[in-house]
């Protein structure tokens, strides 16, 4: 069903094309108005137009643009007031604001990070939701994207050229409420409180509002306060495809008992990597600095190894025989992890030079090199008897679920080096850069009255 509905203010001062958001904007009305869900003839979804009858040219332009079926935009008139045409949906007015503060950059660099109003995205297909995000965190993917890296390969994911990216929203992960849903989404509905991954291509949590796949995300454990939840659903899709999807570590029969050694355990990833797989049965060992050993023992470690020790490496050599080695360090470190090998293990690292190459290199030549690296590095492991692969973080809302699970059991809880609030994001990402984090590093939006201390399902790091 298609709705008309007319502003009764003059707009002199919009004489030619406006678009709604625009409108909303310039205070003329100051409420949102309905809009439509992706799917049929009424998506659209994205933007709502008044579109004034001398500029034809401009309509046929938003009409493509925004992909709306011709009956979705009309000429209007532009007299004392302007008809604007969109479709129904389950929003009332007001009930979303028109606008909100974001954390973006406008070109890859350092101390680049500027906060900006902008207009609240708009579902334009039938499987995305809208959140209010509540908390989200910064990962050292964040870091480096600041920087530039991966632009060649995630713009051809964008569809777009090099600068037309700009500006960017960093931030993966976050916690928050769902304020509107598609019509296709199944299972979360408007006020459900979730938490969720975000592809790298997309616009990022460091923002008010975020606009999430069905696939990206899930109920968040009922256990965790939202500051708490938004530390893990980066860190779930990144462990999560290197043991589940990769290595095929899985709780299992065959999974009971295997060795496995997670190098960082103190770390984002290596702190929640512990504790899976200790939550499926599997003996863990870690490696770490001094000061994080008392921490990654009681997170579940059988064995650590202080690698500022003088037998750091002797002690692992003798050690030996891992079923399964994480790398989430890359380096001298994967160097030593492939003499740990035995035959039948694997050696998964996180610290992969596609993104890189293609960066140095451009697409074609980039990915020619990456693909010779591995090769070469698969033989090496190969004439062991092993296994080289490379994992790549993956929002997956199959993951989502099965942790959140686990967390409400008590077998995985957080681990939070620090909490900023939103306004001191660049403080945050100075704090990541300088390194050592034990543990996430997490934004709160202000949102949540309940702030958290300890309880069984949160560690500050910082504190142990």
């Amino acid at each position: 069903m298609i709705k008309r509905i007319t502003i009764v203010r003059r707009l002199s001062t919009f004489p030619i094309v406006t678009r709604i958001q625009d409108v909303f904007m310039q205070g003329q009305y100051n409420k949102r108005l309905l809009h439509g869900h992706g799917g049929d003839a009424a998506s659209a979804s994205a933007r709502c137009l008044a579109i004034a009858r001398k500029d034809r040219p401009r309509l046929s332009y938003y009409r493509r643009l925004c992909k709306i079926n011709s009956p979705l935009i009309q000429n209007v008139r532009h007299f004392n007031c302007t008809t604007l045409v969109c479709a129904e949906s389950n929003i009332h007015p007001g009930e979303i604001r028109t606008s909100m503060f974001a954390w973006q950059i406008h070109n890859y660099g350092k101390d680049n990070l500027n906060l900006v109003e902008k207009l609240v995205p708009v579902i334009t297909k039938p499987k995305e939701l809208l959140i209010k995000v509540y908390a989200s965190s910064i990962n050292p993917i964040d870091l480096r994207m600041q920087g530039g890296y991966g632009a060649v390969l995630l713009n051809k994911g964008r569809r777009c050229s090099s600068g037309d990216e700009f500006p960017l929203i960093l931030g993966r992960d976050c916690s928050g409420v769902v304020v509107d849903v598609g019509k296709g989404v199944m299972g979360i509905k408007k006020g459900d409180e979730v938490w969720a991954a975000v592809s790298q291509i997309k616009p990022g949590c460091h923002a008010q509002y975020v606009l999430i796949n069905e696939d990206e995300v899930s109920k968040k454990p009922e256990s965790l306060t939202h500051v708490q939840a938004a530390s893990l659903p980066y860190v779930i899709s990144t462990v999560w495809s290197a043991l589940y999807a990769i290595a095929r570590f899985r709780p299992k029969k065959e999974s009971i008992g295997k060795s496995v050694l997670i190098h960082g355990g103190s770390g984002g990833v290596g702190s929640f990597a512990i504790q899976l797989v200790k939550a499926w049965n599997g003996k863990v060992s870690t490696t770490c600095s001094t000061s994080a050993v008392d921490m990654v023992k009681k997170l579940g470690a059988n064995h650590v190894y202080d690698y500022k020790q003088s037998d750091f490496q002797n002690s692992l050599l003798k050690a030996g025989g891992f079923d399964l080695i994480l790398d989430t360090i890359g380096g001298p470190t994967e160097d030593l992890s492939m003499e740990l090998l035995k035959s039948g293990s694997q050696l998964i690292s996180l610290v992969s030079p596609f993104m890189a190459d293609m960066d140095r290199y451009g697409a074609v030549v980039g990915s020619l090199s990456a693909s010779t690296t591995m090769f070469k590095k698969a033989m090496a492991v190969s004439r062991k008897g092993g296994k080289y692969r490379w994992a790549f973080a993956t929002p997956n809302a199959v993951a989502l679920e099965t942790i959140a699970q686990l967390v409400d059991e008590g077998k995985i809880r957080p681990v939070i080096d620090r909490v900023f609030t939103f306004k001191q994001i660049p403080e945050a990402f100075e704090k990541l850069e300088k390194g050592h984090a034990r543990g996430k590093i997490v934004i709160d939006m202000g949102e949540e009255k309940i702030t958290p201390t300890s309880s069984d399902f949160y560690m500050n790091a910082a504190n142990n």
